[in-house]
C-alpha cells in the first residue's frame, strides 16, 4: 500500500466524491430538465420541487447530511414513480441517494445502492462505457472510507466481489478500453486511474499502472507544456510508483522538476508544488539526507499558512517503537507531549506531560524527535514555534 504521508497529498485526493457529486447531479439534471413543459404540468410538481431542494442543499454549506439524504430519498423514491424502476434518470437519482447514504456514514445502504448502478450501468451501457467507469469509481472511494472510518471490509458491505482491493484492478483493466472509445478523453481517464490506483495501492498489475503514467507524462508535455497543473499531477504520481518500485532516484527527480518549474511563479494555484515539497521531505529523510530535507521542510513553510489554532501534522514521521512489556500484557495506551519546532523543522524540547503508562513515555518521545515538521514562518524566515502539543496513541490491534 502506498501511504500518504501528509495533508498536502490527503488534499489532492479530496475532489474526487465531489466531483461525482456534482457529476451525477448534472446528468440528472440534464434528463429531467429535457422533459417539454406539457409534461411537467400532467405531472405534479412534487417530484421537482424535491429536487431543486435536494440541489440547493447539496450547494449549501450548511446543509447536514441528514437533510441532504431526506432529500435524496424523496427525489428517488418520487422519481422513481415518475420516470419508471429501469430509467436512466432513476438510476442517476439513485446515485445521489448512494453519495448522500456515503456521507452520513450509512456505508451499507451506499454500497447497496452503488452495486446496482454499477450493474444497472454493465447491463445497458456495457463495461466500456464511462457511466460504469465512474460507477466503479464511486464503489472504490465508498471501499476506502468505509475501512478507514469503520474498519469495514468489502464482505462487511456485500461486496466481496470486490475483496482484495479487486474493484482498483478492474479499474486497470478497463482503462484502455474507455481510451480506445473516448480518444479525445484519453488523458482524463488515464490520469484519474492513475490517481486512483496510487491511493488505493499498486495492487498486482504495477507495470501497467507505470506505463499508463509515464503515458500520461509524455502526452501532458506535448498537450500542456511543463509549466501547467496537469504536468505537474502526472510527475507527482509517477513520483509515487518509482519510490513504491525503489527507485528514489527518479522519484526525487520527477518531483525536484516540479519545484522548479513554479519556483519563479509563487502565486500560480498548483496544489502539486507544496505536495511535491512535502513528498521530498520524505525521501530526502528516509535516504539520510538531513539538510535537503531541511530546505523542503522550509519550502512548504513559506508556502503554507501557520496556524497557532491547529495541530502541527509532520510531514516525516516514524511511529515509536512499542514497548514489549505492554505488548506482552496486550496493552493500549497513549502519552501527552509537548514539544517545540526549531527552525530546520526538527521536533526539539519534547518532553511528556502525562500517559496512561510510563512504559509508553520514552518511546513516544524517542519518536516525536525524529519527526520533521515546516517551521513556522515569519515574512519569509523559520522561527522556533514553542508549546505544541500531541496525543500519541498505542493500540495494539493498529500494528
Amino acid at each position: 500500500m502506498i501511504d500518504f504521508e501528509t495533508m498536502e497529498e490527503e488534499r489532492l485526493l479530496n475532489s474526487f466524491s465531489k466531483h461525482q457529486k456534482v457529476l451525477a447531479v448534472a446528468l440528472a439534471t440534464l434528463f429531467i430538465g429535457s422533459e417539454s413543459a406539457s409534461s411537467e404540468v400532467a405531472e405534479p410538481l412534487t417530484f421537482a420541487t424535491a429536487f431543486a431542494a435536494y440541489k440547493t442543499q447539496l450547494n449549501s454549506a450548511k446543509a447536514s447530511p441528514d437533510t441532504i439524504l431526506e432529500l435524496a430519498t424523496l427525489s428517488y423514491e418520487l422519481g422513481r414513480k415518475k420516470y419508471g424502476e429501469r430509467h436512466l434518470t432513476s438510476y442517476l437519482l439513485r446515485q445521489n441517494l448512494a453519495h448522500a447514504y456515503l456521507d452520513a456514514g450509512e456505508f451499507q445502504l451506499a454500497a447497496s445502492h452503488y452495486k446496482s448502478i454499477l450493474d444497472y450501468y454493465e447491463n445497458t451501457l456495457g463495461d466500456d462505457s464511462q457511466s460504469y467507469y465512474f460507477a466503479l469509481l464511486d464503489i472504490i472511494n465508498l471501499l476506502k472510507i468505509a475501512r478507514k472510518l469503520d474498519g469495514l471490509e468489502p464482505k462487511d458491505l456485500s461486496l466481496g466481489v470486490f475483496s482484495d482491493h479487486l474493484a482498483v484492478d478492474r479499474l486497470i483493466e478497463i482503462t484502455p478500453d474507455i481510451i480506445a472509445m473516448m480518444p479525445e478523453s484519453a488523458m482524463l481517464f488515464r490520469a484519474q486511474t492513475v490517481k486512483t490506483a496510487v491511493s488505493n495501492s499498486l495492487l498486482i498489475k504495477p507495470s501497467l499502472i507505470k506505463k499508463l503514467a509515464e503515458k500520461q507524462l509524455k502526452e501532458s508535455l506535448k498537450v500542456y507544456g511543463e509549466m501547467s497543473a496537469s504536468t505537474a499531477e502526472a510527475r507527482f504520481f509517477l513520483s509515487k510508483i518509482y519510490s513504491h518500485e525503489g527507485k528514489y532516484g527518479k522519484a526525487i527527480e520527477q518531483l525536484e522538476q516540479v519545484v522548479q518549474e513554479f519556483e519563479d511563479a509563487p502565486d500560480y494555484s498548483n496544489p502539486f508544488t507544496l505536495a511535491s515539497h512535502a513528498r521530498l521531505v520524505v525521501l530526502f529523510q528516509e535516504q539520510g539526507e538531513h539538510d535537503l530535507a531541511t530546505q523542503h521542510c522550509r519550502a512548504v513553510g513559506c508556502l503554507r499558512p501557520w496556524d497557532n489554532n491547529k495541530e502541527q501534522t509532520p510531514l516525516y514521521r516514524i511511529n515509536p517503537m512499542y514497548p514489549p512489556a505492554m505488548l506482552k500484557a496486550h496493552k493500549d495506551g497513549w502519552v501527552k507531549v509537548r514539544y517545540d519546532i526549531a527552525e530546520d523543522g526538527f521536533a526539539e524540547n519534547v518532553k511528556v506531560i502525562t500517559s496512561s503508562d510510563s512504559h509508553f513515555e520514552e518511546p513516544a518521545a524517542v519518536a516525536i524527535g525524529k519527526w520533521r515538521f515546516a517551521p513556522k514562518t515569519i515574512n519569509g524566515n523559520a522561527v522556533i514555534a514553542k508549546g505544541l502539543e500531541v496525543i500519541l496513541q498505542f493500540k495494539i490491534d493498529a500494528r
